[in-house]
């Protein structure tokens, strides 16, 4: 009895591990699509392919932040597009996403990386003050929990570049604190292959904004 049972237990721990081995093939895969996508169809379709393994009993958070960060590039691909109320269906769809392990990580700077910039992108949209204060202190965990870490950077910059200037926002120190993310984003390493290490191309095009081309951009 107890060797029909042994074997049922290293059927089932094989299965598991190669189911698991298969997500992350299969989210190394999606994580290089997204460093080309631009289009809203190729952010929809990353979104799905994530969901797919985040509901598929997967016990990481991964799958399901990176559901939650192809839902708001979606959003900022119909930005893009002018295609502003379609826009506000990313962030809103994007933290429902992040809700399942909401709780469980939220001593994960990452995370809250993730959310000031639903937050961010928010206030972007509709320029609405309680946006901006959450990512704020979305930011201030993040820079508490992992002080080197260029997204927080980069969403720092985002904010200080997109706030109204009544409301604290400056387009230049903005750029300063662009090519501020870029210096870190030159120095820091991901533990593993399937960690967030997206926003270099981001940094990179706001960093290379001059001074007359600020000036043209806010007339």
């Amino acid at each position: 009895m107890k060797k029909i049972l042994f074997t049922f237990y290293f059927i089932g721990l094989g299965m598991l591990v190669g189911a698991q081995g298969t997500n992350d093939k299969k989210m190394l895969e999606n994580i290089a699509k997204m460093k080309s996508a631009a289009t809203v169809q190729n952010f929809t379709d990353l979104r799905y392919s994530f969901a797919s393994m985040a509901g598929n009993g997967s016990s990481s958070w991964l799958p399901y932040y990176y559901t939650a960060l192809s839902s708001l590039k979606e959003g900022e691909a119909h930005l893009k597009n002018g295609q502003t109320q379609l826009a506000e269906d990313g962030p809103v769809t994007a933290a429902k996403y992040l809700d399942p392990v909401m709780e469980k990580e939220k001593n994960n700077a990452e995370f809250n990386i993730l959310l000031g910039m639903i937050h961010s992108f928010k206030a972007r949209l509709k320029g609405a003050e309680k946006d901006m204060k959450l990512a704020a202190g979305y930011l201030a965990a993040a820079e508490k929990l992992d002080p080197k870490n260029p997204r927080a950077a980069l969403l720092k910059a985002e904010i200080k570049y997109f706030t109204p200037e009544d409301n604290g926002g400056n387009k230049a120190q903005g750029i300063e604190l662009y090519k501020e993310a870029l210096k870190k984003f030159d120095s820091y390493k991901i533990k593993t292959k399937l960690d967030p290490d997206w926003g270099r191309d981001v940094a990179e095009y706001y960093a290379s904004f001059n001074q007359p081309a600020l000036t043209l951009l806010t007339k």
